[in-house]
């Protein structure tokens, strides 16, 4: 696993796109892209909050599916050592080739999820409570 260490090439991004449109289609995915590409570029934007939702689920479904991937890794390592030499290569290289491809697609994700999360907390203002003046009670006149 080779290239896991570079991330946020312009490979790496069509890659993600590549995911996500096998994922969600065409549209949410170029939105997807289109809200991490806007926050690399330009720091001081204010992000859209829904899109960091969205950036947040995809990048749940995508740990997932990372996590799904190493398992099935590491059954068909632990079948390979049961069965003669040479048997399971091709699909043991296959898999550790989509969990290269997979892991890249999440950390990318994940840089643009926490740029993202943190410049949307760092843009919502927190209501701030001032309590008001002492009033002094209303005298009765006699």
């Amino acid at each position: 696993m080779s290239k896991i260490g570079r991330i946020n090439t312009e490979n790496d991004y069509q890659n993600l796109f590549e995911e996500l449109e096998r994922r969600y289609g065409p549209a949410i995915a170029q939105d997807l892209i289109d809200q991490i590409m806007k926050i690399e570029e330009d720091q001081t934007q204010k992000p859209d909050y829904m899109g960091v939702k969205a950036l947040s689920e995809a990048l749940e479904l995508m740990r997932l599916d990372v996590r799904n991937a190493i398992n099935r890794l590491k059954a068909l390592r632990h079948q390979k050592d049961l069965l003669p030499d040479g048997v399971l290569d091709l699909d043991e290289k296959r898999m550790e080739m989509r969990l290269e491809d997979l892991l890249t697609c999440y950390r990318v994700l994940m840089h643009g999820f926490y740029r993202s999360y943190r410049q949307a907390m760092a843009a919502y203002t927190w209501p701030v409570y001032k309590p008001r003046q002492k009033q002094e009670p209303e005298r009765m006149a006699a």
